[in-house]
């Protein structure tokens, strides 16, 4: 009989104990779990980002720079600003262009980095100041396509070197 009572008061404080971890005490909540893949992006350039032929005539030595704008809405519309008399764009003009493709109606975001130190340089070391533009974000279309244009303003001083500039600039994609 012992041994019987033993057994029920065991089994008393285990559905005790069971039933202390059935308080209150404990809640739960749900939440939705979603994850998002989208296609890589790729970028290819398509187009090199020109500001054409400049002409300095006149006095040159006269103190004083001017610059060149070529805007990145638009594929060939450069300007020049007023500042060194005698400073006229030939021609041969164009903004960059490059091709992004991605996910199908995303928006990706653009950034772009001038070339070294800031300016562009000829052969012999001289160098004009430059800083690109691009708009801050591109849509892709339907079939995941979207172009970036790319231009900038570039500063010519009255003495500038005659010569060929050139420099790499970096154009960075990303959702």
């Amino acid at each position: 009989m012992l041994k019987k009572i033993l057994q029920i008061s065991c089994l008393s404080c285990l559905a005790i104990v069971a039933g202390a971890n059935d308080s209150n005490a404990d809640a739960s909540a749900s939440l939705n779990v979603k994850a998002n893949i989208v296609t890589g992006l790729s970028i290819t350039s398509q187009a090199d980002l020109d500001f054409g032929t400049l002409l300095l005539s006149g006095d040159v030595s006269a103190a004083g720079t001017g610059t060149v704008t070529v805007d990145h809405s638009d594929i060939s519309n450069g300007t020049v600003s007023a500042g060194t008399s005698g400073l006229s764009l030939l021609g041969g003009d164009s903004s960059g262009k490059l091709l992004v493709n991605g996910q199908a109606g995303a928006t990706v975001n653009v950034a772009v980095t001038n070339p070294n130190g800031d300016v562009l340089s000829e052969p012999t070391g001289s160098t004009a100041p430059i800083n690109l533009t691009t708009p801050a974000t591109v849509l892709l279309g339907a079939d995941g396509a979207g172009i970036v244009y790319v231009g900038g303003t570039l500063t010519v001083a009255s003495n500038q070197t005659e010569g060929v500039y050139s420099g790499t600039a970096t154009v960075l994609v990303n959702y």
